[in-house]
Formats: structure tokens, C-alpha cells, sequence
């Protein structure tokens, strides 16, 4: 049985780590890490306490035995065989069965794969815009395979063992963004877009605290106002004005349940210079104060971890 999962406490803040436990720097944009899934998870007891990563993606895989994820406000359950995308900033924690099976990817968010090639499509980029369980179905042995492969690659570290490294993280993540394509009901027609689109969010994650107007990202990514929200509401049905102020969202709801400082401190850390203003940002978008719903949220993420252990 599965233990009861951490509890997101008023405590201090979430740590940040680059690979769990460990605070050194993850180095350049080419930082590539695989791990097995067991090599943390069964010396902690299979539970993985709530932390983040700054610049950092994960895809945890789980080949053999269930789990349970927190991932940023929500608590899924991760079956095998399946993988927990975990983009850079979110919260998340895991426990697993005893003996469970898999994998664990780590990439820089900036990563761009052997010789710059495997980024330029921009599919991996909208693989990593939000924390998910996707399910591997009929693509789990071959990415089985790949990981394998990625594994005796880093171990044995044989000449060329870098570029075969890049070349097979690089299929590793393909096939999961082929599967996310699938699944939105994506087509080759739609590659140009795409691009424009994951560019966007991710100028959106490097300046949503700086409050970019649309007309800003727009210049930036060579377009019109127009065209760029006509972008958003095709891929994501969204106005471009409304996934700024989305990610602005998913950031105070981040902060408001997993770090423990007043709410007029984060207001200021998310760039808002009233905290006023941003408790009525706030309470029109979600209908709910920052403290009512900071207040709801944990006793809801305290539940569910309880429920999941029994």
C-alpha cells in the first residue's frame, strides 16, 4: 500500500532542487540527466516529497506498478505504463508502490538536442508547457527501448557516447510529442503554427511577471496582434491576452497553496505593484479570494493525499 503523500503544509517554501535532493547547478542549456526510477524513489521509501525545478523539464516513466503525483494543485494517479510530464516551475511530489519500475528524464528547458535540429520544429516545446499523465499504451516498449539504450549510453560512455546520447533523448521525446499531437488532433499542416504558438508560450514564461502587453510578444515573434490571436484560439482556444493572464493564474495558485508567505508579498513577487489589485485580479478570474482559496485548496490537497492511502 502506498504511504499517504506530503501534505502541502504553511511551512516554508517548496524547495527547488536540480535533481531531488541535490542543489548544484544543472550547468549549460545542453544539461541531459536519466536516472533510474528506483535510484532515489526506494532509499526514500518511494516517496518523493513536493519540490520544483527552475529551468529544468522532467518526464517521469512508470513501466511496472502504479503511483500518485501532485502536480501543482491536483493529485493524479500515474498507472503503468505511463509518464508524468513535469515542465520547468511546477510543484510536484510522487509516491510509489514498492517496487516500481521506470525512468527518469531530465532535461534544460532550453535544450536543444543534437545539433539544434530536434527543438526547431517546436512540438517539444509544447510537450513541456504543462504537467500531465499521458498514457504510453502502445509506444511504452519503445520507448522502453530508447530509454534502455539512453541508459548504457550515459554508464559506459563509449566514443560518440554524447551525440548518441542527444539523438536518443531526442526520439524519446519525439515519440511523446507525436502522442500529444495525436491526441489534440494535430497535422503536419499545422507544423508552422505550431512554432509560432510554442514561441509564444515560451516568451510567455519568460515574461508573464514583466506583464508584456500582446502588442509586445507580437513584435516580438515578427507578427500581428491579430494573426497571434488567431493562433492562440486555434491551439489552445484562448485569446493570446487570455493565456498571458492564464499563466499569471497558474502562477499565484502555485505559490498561494505551496509557499507559505503572506499574500500581499507574492502579489508583489508576480509583479503586481497593488496587492489590492491583484486580490481583485484574483477573485474575478476564480471567484474566490487568495486566502479563501489558498485555504480551500490545502484542505483539498490534504484530503485527496489521505484518501490515497487508504
Amino acid at each position: 500500500m502506498m504511504k499517504t503523500m506530503q501534505r502541502a503544509g504553511k511551512g516554508a517554501g517548496v524547495p527547488v532542487f536540480t535533481l531531488y535532493g541535490e542543489t548544484e547547478g544543472a550547468g549549460d542549456g545542453e544539461f541531459l540527466h536519466l536516472e533510474m526510477l528506483s535510484a532515489r524513489s526506494e532509499q526514500l521509501g518511494w516517496e518523493i516529497g513536493r519540490h520544483t525545478h527552475r529551468g529544468l523539464f522532467q518526464a517521469v516513466f512508470l513501466f511496472h506498478k502504479s503511483g500518485q503525483a501532485i502536480l501543482d494543485n491536483g493529485v493524479a494517479e500515474a498507472r503503468a505504463p505511463c509518464v508524468v510530464v513535469v515542465p520547468p516551475g511546477a510543484v510536484h511530489a510522487f509516491n510509489f508502490e514498492p517496487g516500481a519500475e521506470g525512468y527518469v528524464l531530465t532535461l534544460a528547458a532550453s535544450w536543444t538536442g543534437p545539433r539544434g535540429v530536434a527543438r526547431a520544429s517546436g512540438l517539444f516545446d509544447e510537450l513541456m508547457a504543462a504537467p500531465a499523465v499521458v498514457g504510453l499504451d502502445d509506444d511504452a516498449e519503445s520507448c522502453r527501448a530508447l530509454l534502455e539504450q539512453l541508459h548504457r549510453e550515459i554508464r559506459d560512455r563509449r566514443a560518440g557516447h554524447a551525440l548518441m546520447s542527444e539523438w536518443l533523448a531526442a526520439a524519446i521525446l519525439l515519440t511523446l510529442s507525436r502522442r500529444n499531437m495525436q491526441t489534440a488532433g494535430l497535422s503536419r499542416d499545422d507544423d508552422h503554427r505550431a512554432a509560432v504558438f510554442a514561441r509564444f508560450r515560451t516568451l510567455v514564461e519568460d515574461h508573464y511577471i514583466e506583464h508584456w502587453p500582446v502588442s509586445r510578444y507580437a513584435q516580438a515573434l515578427a507578427t500581428s496582434e491579430s494573426r497571434l490571436d488567431r493562433i492562440c484560439r486555434a491551439f489552445s482556444g484562448c485569446s493570446a491576452f487570455e493565456m498571458v493572464q492564464n499563466r499569471v493564474l497558474l502562477e499565484a495558485r502555485r505559490r498561494l497553496v505551496h509557499v507559505a508567505a503572506p499574500v500581499s508579498a507574492l502579489a508583489y513577487e508576480l509583479g503586481f505593484e497593488d496587492p489590492a489589485y491583484f486580490c481583485r485580479f484574483f477573485k474575478r478570474h476564480v471567484g474566490r479570494t487568495p486566502t479563501q482559496w489558498r485555504r480551500e485548496q490545502r484542505e483539498r490537497l490534504a484530503s485527496a493525499a489521505d484518501a490515497g492511502s487508504d
